[in-house]
């Protein structure tokens, strides 16, 4: 049996710009599947840039646990970037950094600038530990998530210095799931991470 279709003539305005699909951690790329998810206005996902250009995904960069310091030169040289955990700048588990330090600050936007480039939205979030800053411009205000945002509009404003039209989202996750007490900087969206 067949059926004819007069002429159609439809057009559908997504309401929302953004729309992210549940996925995994390191999402495999298969492409049938997100040109179909594209189509369907879930436009959202970490996948590699040609990728998101072949399947009309917004150009994202995921950054993920990219905020963090780490390696033995930088502790060599600004032990007070790292988070002080029991009255001492550490290495190995203040890796999370100082979220109240100027200079932690200017390197974290530093190391992202190049990462950026072919962006239309960034999601960068802290290292993925639990253990952060305890001096007493961090631990000021007493809500972790607020801590956590307050620090992530500092570094979006330095970030838009260089990419005034660049968009940002942001992950609730650990310690900062909760909404903040404080209002968080203006963002495009905010996946929750169980």
């Amino acid at each position: 049996e067949s059926h004819t279709l007069g002429e159609v003539d439809h057009t559908h305005a997504n309401p929302f710009p953004y729309r992210v699909g549940t996925a995994l951690c390191g999402n495999p790329y298969h492409k049938p599947t997100h040109r179909w998810l594209a189509r369907n206005y879930v436009n959202m996902a970490p996948l590699p840039e040609d990728a998101m250009l072949q399947t009309g995904f917004i150009r994202q960069m995921h950054g993920g646990h990219s905020v963090f310091i780490e390696s033995e030169k930088d502790f060599a040289e600004h032990p007070e970037y790292f988070a002080l955990v029991q009255g001492q700048r550490n290495r190995k588990i203040g890796i999370a950094g100082c979220w109240s330090n100027p200079g932690f600050l200017k390197l974290m936007a530093e190391r992202h600038i190049d990462r950026l480039k072919n962006c239309d939205i960034a999601t960068l979030f802290p290292a993925d530990a639990t253990v952060r800053c305890e001096c007493p411009g961090c631990t000021e205000n007493p809500d972790p998530s607020s801590r956590w945002y307050t620090f992530y509009g500092k570094l979006m404003a330095e970030l838009r210095k260089t990419y005034p039209d660049l968009k940002f989202a942001a992950i609730g996750y650990q310690e900062y799931a909760a909404v903040p007490k404080d209002p968080p900087p203006p963002l495009e969206y905010v996946s929750y991470c169980q």
